[in-house]
């Protein structure tokens, strides 16, 4: 459930995104808003549209109930300079995201929570607040840092713009009050710009290095979507017929027996659709798509 402190433990989080290849997906820890705008690129989350409200959620992480230090840190690369122009817009992060239930599925969904980054003019904010910076822009490459410390009953947070090069201090404010009930939840990337028009199909916003650093720090690495994203089966007259939505994960070679799989087809393309298949499942070599891959088994007599 969300923000539970069962399984909690003294870790970090890292996003690790320079250890995937390019592809239109971002991997099964994330789930994005919306799925098709996210993707990625050397090593970088990219959001693909400058439109409103797109995030990309972490499912493995969440902020538990209580209080206790924590740190969150992520490079940002803007994309669409046009995004100056926006009639509201927060380019950063966003933390406590909740959804209509208590359970992180909803928050990655449909969850709002505190927004922390820049806004279209290079001013900072944090939810409804606006900080002036100096900045006349949003800058080019920077660092974010958000760092929450207990407070009374709350926390005091103190925001930092950095060059991610030279590790140089660009930004400063600290001494934010922040309600403790806002922080818990789930953690999100976050490329808003709303425009009067429709969506600019131009990338909005790249990110990297993401991190999540804290003493009580909820991880559930089952918390998982993906590369097989829906499955539907039926059974009749003995015959098993599976059919399968995939990831976009062609650009992904099968190296590893990561998903839990009894037999490796790495590197090979997979039967065609409604070929008959060994019993058993399979890691997804290259060539795959977003197509439904449909398989058949026949003398399927009994459930193992």
């Amino acid at each position: 459930m969300l923000g539970e402190k069962r399984n909690s433990v003294k870790t970090d989080f890292k996003s690790n995104l320079e250890h995937w290849p390019d592809m239109k997906w971002v991997g099964p820890q994330y789930w994005g808003n919306r799925l098709q705008d996210w993707r990625l690129k050397n090593g970088k989350a990219i959001c693909t549209i400058t439109g409103a409200n797109r995030t990309l959620q972490v499912l493995t992480v969440q902020k538990s109930e209580g209080l206790y230090p924590f740190k969150v840190t992520v490079d940002t690369t803007l994309l669409n300079k046009d995004i100056s122009s926006a009639d509201q817009g927060c380019i950063g992060i966003r933390v406590g995201a909740k959804g209509h239930f208590e359970d992180y599925r909803s928050a990655a969904v449909f969850g709002n929570g505190l927004d922390i980054g820049f806004s279209p003019t290079g001013n900072f904010q944090v939810g409804d607040r606006s900080i002036a910076t100096g900045f006349k822009e949003i800058p080019g490459t920077c660092r974010l840092e958000a760092d929450f410390r207990p407070f009374g009953k709350g926390y005091s947070l103190k925001v930092s713009i950095l060059d991610p090069e030279k590790n140089t201090v660009l930004f400063s404010k600290e001494n934010i009050p922040v309600y403790a009930d806002e922080l818990t939840g789930n953690f999100a990337l976050l490329a808003h710009a709303k425009f009067d028009t429709d969506d600019d199909p131009t990338p909005s916003v790249a990110f990297a290095d993401w991190r999540i650093s804290w003493d009580d720090l909820y991880i559930n690495e089952e918390q998982l979507f993906g590369p097989i994203c829906f499955a539907q089966y039926t059974l009749h007259r003995n015959k098993l017929k599976i059919t399968a939505q995939l990831a976009p994960i062609e650009q992904m070679m099968a190296t590893k027996s990561c998903y839990g799989s009894k037999k490796a087809v790495s590197g090979k393309p997979l039967p065609r659709p409604r070929s008959t298949i060994p019993a058993g499942r399979y890691i997804l070599g290259s060539g795959i798509g977003t197509v439904p891959l449909t398989f058949r088994t026949a003398f399927w007599s009994k459930f193992p």
